[in-house]
């Protein structure tokens, strides 16, 4: 699955945590132990270079790009 704005990554978000929830594995997604939802864990810091928002206002991007 392909995520172009924030509306397709709050959809992909959505199926992540519930998707436990669908498949009878937790009652609820913060119940499941390996979700991000779950509170068991810290998220590590974003890597440094991954398509850093302001080169991509400074540079744009193909409209075409999938």
């Amino acid at each position: 699955m392909r995520i172009y704005d924030s509306e397709s990554l709050a959809r992909v978000k959505e199926y992540i945590a519930e998707n436990p929830v669908k498949r009878g594995l937790a009652q609820k997604p913060a119940d499941y132990l390996y979700s991000s939802v779950h509170g068991g864990f810290e998220l590590d810091e974003v890597p440094q270079g991954l398509k850093p928002a302001a080169i991509l206002r400074l540079i744009g991007t193909p409209e075409g790009v999938p």
